[in-house]
């Protein structure tokens, strides 16, 4: 990786990273914050990793898994997943040799229409030289997904109408236009104005829709069950109109972690294979309800030093509490236990990362590898300080 970062700061210049943010930005919008520093992730790391998120995914596609899964209170029905629901992300924390699993989102990774443009405008204000081109034609593979090839159908971008979503709704529209342009017709409506008509499709504006693209997380759906009572009565009506299902997010929660390091005891029919994947990348963690008290969870893990203590299902990083205190430790696991996991801290290992004016830095990122179809897609990286995003140049 050094040498990769020694040519590309030797030729970084402030106006290629202005011209790279302006042309996100026109063709956008809107300027959301992204890094001067690619990720270099060498050939052969990735695709360590890229075997490590096929194995997550065919956790989540294990029957049994899902399954034991499915006992566990949810507040939609639950419908069978197709292999085109399993769209989504495994995040990564990487530190010397090792790659570990921080988290799995099933449901589209944020930000997610902003991949291949990200890419492509920074590979072209930089003439960085790359490998391989991770999200190229990432948005044509959406518009597959969603369509399933079929471009006659009318498409909902159904998205949340409650304040917290304001930022993307550029991005939103971004989704959209791309829709467009591949000759699909499709339209961003915020999800708790549907309607049905009498065949039980989706109706907004007195407009039919064959397919909705669900952008609603699933924890503010389950969260304004009155203000969403019309999306909830549609997917009770119409599950297979959904893309991805929302149920995916069920599966993708948390507890997986729990799961995938306890592997050795229920392996859930995975091969040997997808065993010693996960094995390998997956940090200690169990539910807090696993444990009798505050102390054992210390004892478990060495101290707080070594805990992070995570909600079952949050957004971006609320309520975890890293290496906490006694008293945080102690609270949380008298008043929260059924919500919260215990997760063994790995800090991300700061890497060389450029100021905007050129000047030496060094950022913590994680490393989002998204999937689907239940394929390996997408890549991008995401500092853990600032959360700006950037893409992984392949050396």
């Amino acid at each position: 990786m050094a040498p990769a970062f020694d040519d590309f700061q030797a030729r970084y210049r402030p106006d290629r990273y202005q011209r790279y943010v302006d042309g996100i930005a026109a063709a956008i919008g809107h300027r959301y914050t992204y890094s001067t520093t690619p990720l270099f992730l060498p050939q052969g790391r990735l695709e360590r990793i890229f075997a490590t998120v096929r194995s997550v995914v065919r956790l989540l596609q294990s029957p049994r898994f899902q399954e034991e899964s499915a006992r566990e209170p949810w507040f939609l029905p639950w419908h069978p997943l197709e292999k085109r629901d399993y769209f989504g992300c495994v995040d990564f924390h990487l530190r010397g040799d090792e790659e570990k699993i921080i988290e799995v989102n099933f449901n589209p990774p944020g930000r997610f229409g902003l991949l291949e443009l990200m890419e492509r405008t920074f590979l072209e204000a930089f003439e960085a030289p790359t490998l391989l081109q991770l999200n190229a034609g990432f948005e044509q593979a959406v518009v597959a997904a969603v369509t399933e090839g079929d471009r006659d159908r009318r498409v909902a971008i159904a998205v949340n109408p409650t304040a917290s979503s304001r930022e993307l709704l550029p991005h939103y529209r971004y989704v959209e236009s791309f829709f467009l342009r591949h000759g699909v017709q499709a339209r961003v409506v915020f999800a708790d104005a549907v309607g049905m008509d009498g065949e039980g499709f989706p109706v907004w504006d007195g407009e039919r829709y064959d397919v909705v693209l669900n952008l609603l997380i699933a924890r503010t759906w389950r969260d304004h069950p009155v203000l969403f009572a019309p999306y909830t009565a549609l997917f009770q009506r119409r599950p297979e109109v959904f893309f991805p299902s929302p149920l995916g997010a069920r599966l993708g929660d948390k507890r997986l972690l729990a799961v995938c390091h306890q592997l050795a005891q229920d392996s859930f029919g995975l091969a040997p294979a997808d065993v010693e994947n996960l094995e390998r990348a997956t940090l200690k963690a169990w539910r807090l309800t696993d444990f009798r008290d505050a102390r054992e969870v210390r004892e478990r893990f060495g101290g707080e030093q070594n805990l992070v203590l995570k909600p079952l299902d949050n957004y971006r990083g609320n309520g975890v509490v890293i290496q906490p205190s006694p008293d945080e430790l102690a609270a949380i696991f008298a008043q929260s236990r059924d919500n919260y996991m215990a997760h063994e801290y790995f800090p991300a290992e700061p890497v060389p990362c450029l100021t905007p004016e050129g000047g030496d830095g060094a950022h913590p990122f994680e490393v989002r590898v998204g999937f689907l179809n239940g394929e390996v897609r997408s890549v991008r990286g995401s500092s853990c300080i600032n959360l700006d995003m950037t893409p992984a140049v392949v050396v």
